[in-house]
Formats: structure tokens, C-alpha cells, sequence
């Protein structure tokens, strides 16, 4: 028997199997053409405890057989309001706002910059020239002082500085989280075990399905879409730091200990510098992911070149929305670039 599951099916069985198929259909269908199919065969599940007229006067749903959407929004409202755990993710939320207008300042000057007045684009130009020709040669340079140059020419600086610094803002916190949860599902394994399924789930579930629970618990704004960015770019770094420490040979690691390292010291002196091409693989995954999702948060108000591309394509302005969804790809291909530059 496990040699005809590892197998599979014998030809003759496939073949028998595919014949039952064919059966089972053809008797299924000349019974409804001839009104010989039980109802329960034929029609969709509907409520049993309510009548059609009672389902068409409250408009509900014929397909709600089981209320997972009912159980899940009371979950959702039981949460935020009878335990309380609105307060603390608004307070979240505020403590998320005002690192994002530290950063937004500094880009483009306030009182929360530090005081100082917004830097030239031209300050802005020459450290993308530098920071790709250091990495990479003149041709990164070139790409990433275009990229620059684009968003002055055609009128996208606010917007792309509000971008940058939702990703100032989403992607430290991101790597940093991920690093601690690949960290502790290496040294357990039951951590691990409950995780990965979840991250599996994450990494599975639409975009845009972030976005309802993180508005229930943290509103609409920026701080909002940030929360979101987070929550979808966690887990590539989790998986990979947690690929990277279980590549590590166990020659390093006994190497490591018998040096006399103490826990934190292996850990952090031999076992991360050893996997760092996986962690930064990692990190390069959530800036395009951190990217990815501040441009969908445009829909819960967050700030940048998705919302205005968001209000472009609203008022049926294709060029202008052709514009900014340039300058998008132009900044997702930099950004690509100079992580994976920074990580070879």
C-alpha cells in the first residue's frame, strides 16, 4: 500500500477511476433533464431556519449556510471594543504617525524635521548617483539619478517623498520583526511548527485583505497603511532568516563554541554573519513588498504615489496616471537594485 501511494495509481486503475467519473456525470445529468435528482442534489445549501421571503426582506445571502462573516465581524468588534484593544492599537497608530511625519519633514522640511528646511534635489541626485555607482558601477548610478531626475521633471517630488518615507518607516520595522521571529523559530522548534503555517496563510491571503481587519482596529490614514505594509512583509524576512540559520554547516557552529562563544555571542558573531546572504535576500523581499503594499494602502489614506495615482484614475486622467505609474516602476526597479547591490 505505501509503495502504490508513493507510485500512484496503476494505468488501468487511472483509467477505471475515469470511467466512474464519466459514469457518475452522465447519470447526474440525464437525471435533471428528466426530474429525477433530489433537490438536495440539485440546488445550492440555503438556511434551513429561514424562510425565502424572510431571506429576500433582510437581503441576505443564500450561500451564508455556515455565518463566518458574522462570527468573524463579532470577533473583530468583541476585540476592539469590549476588551479594549482599540486603545492600545490607536496609540500604535499615533506613535506610527509621528515617526512617519519625522521622516515625511525631513524629506521635505518642517518643524518635525529637526527645524531644518527640505534638502535641494539636487543634494537628493548626487547621493543616488554616488550610493549606485559605489554598489554596483556607473549604470546603476545612472538608473537611480534618472529615477531622481524623473520625479523633479514631471512634478512627483511631494509625492515620491511621501512614498520614501512610508518605506523609511514600514521597512526597518519590518526586517526587524522578521529577524526576531526567524531568530526564535531556529531555536524552537514548536515555534516554528505554529508559525510557518501562518506565515504560509499570510503570504496566500490577497492584499487587499490586509486592509479590513487593519482598518477596524487602527482607522483610516497613514499610519494605517504602514501597519499593513508590516503585517504583509514580515514573512519572506522570517522564512529566510530561518533558511539562512539552518544552512549554516555545524562545523562553524561547534567552531564557534569551542572558541568559548556564550549563547548570544554565537548567535550573533558567527551564526548571522554566516547566513547574512539569506537575511539580505530577505531584506531586499521586504523592500519590494514594503513597496508593493504602500501603493494598494492608498485605498485606507495613505499617503504618496498611490494615492495619487489612485485619484488620477478616478477622474479618468490616463496620462497623468500613466506618469506616476512610471515613476513607480522606476522606484520598485532602483530600489531592487541598489538591495541587491548592497547584498552581493
Amino acid at each position: 500500500m505505501k509503495e502504490l501511494l508513493l507510485k500512484g495509481l496503476r494505468p488501468e486503475q487511472r483509467f477505471k477511476g475515469l470511467l466512474v467519473v464519466i459514469a457518475v456525470l452522465a447519470v447526474l445529468l440525464i437525471g435533471k433533464t428528466l426530474n429525477l435528482v433530489p433537490d438536495f442534489l440539485d440546488e445550492l445549501p440555503q438556511h434551513s431556519s429561514r424562510s425565502s421571503h424572510d431571506i429576500r426582506q433582510n437581503n441576505l445571502s443564500y450561500e451564508e449556510l455556515v455565518p463566518v462573516g458574522l462570527m468573524l465581524d463579532t470577533g473583530f468588534y468583541f476585540l476592539r471594543d469590549d476588551l479594549g484593544l482599540m486603545h492600545v492599537t490607536r496609540f500604535l497608530g499615533r506613535s506610527l504617525k509621528s515617526l512617519i511625519e519625522i521622516f515625511q519633514n525631513i524629506l521635505m522640511g518642517g518643524r518635525k524635521g529637526f527645524g531644518f528646511d527640505a534638502p535641494p534635489w539636487t543634494a537628493l541626485l548626487v547621493i543616488a548617483l554616488v550610493t549606485g555607482y559605489a554598489l554596483k558601477g556607473w549604470r546603476l548610478a545612472l538608473l537611480a539619478g534618472g529615477t531622481v531626475s524623473y520625479f523633479a521633471i514631471f512634478g512627483l517630488w511631494k509625492y515620491s517623498m511621501q512614498t520614501l518615507s512610508l518605506l523609511m518607516a514600514s521597512v526597518p520595522i519590518s526586517i526587524a520583526i522578521g529577524l526576531v521571529l526567524g531568530i526564535m523559530c531556529y531555536r524552537k522548534k514548536s515555534l516554528e511548527n505554529v508559525l510557518l503555517p501562518l506565515l504560509g496563510v499570510m503570504q496566500t491571503v490577497p492584499h487587499f485583505a490586509y486592509l479590513i481587519p487593519v482598518f477596524v482596529f487602527f482607522g483610516v490614514g497613514t499610519q494605517t497603511g504602514v501597519i499593513a505594509t508590516i503585517i504583509f512583509a514580515v514573512p519572506p524576512m522570517v522564512r529566510l532568516t530561518l533558511l539562512g540559520l539552518k544552512k549554516i554547516p555545524p562545523e562553524i557552529v561547534e567552531a564557534g563554541k569551542m572558541s568559548g562563544c556564550t549563547s548570544r555571542q554565537l548567535m550573533f558573531r558567527v551564526q548571522l554573519p554566516t547566513a547574512r546572504n539569506e537575511i539580505m535576500l530577505g531584506v531586499n523581499q521586504v523592500i519590494m513588498q514594503c513597496l508593493a503594499m504602500v501603493v494598494i494602502a492608498a485605498f485606507i489614506g495613505a499617503d504618496g504615489l498611490g494615492f495619487r495615482l489612485l485619484n488620477k484614475l478616478n477622474t479618468l486622467k490616463l496620462g497623468a496616471s500613466a506618469e506616476i505609474g512610471i515613476a513607480i516602476v522606476l522606484l520598485a526597479v532602483v530600489l531592487d537594485r541598489l538591495s541587491r547591490a548592497w547584498a552581493e
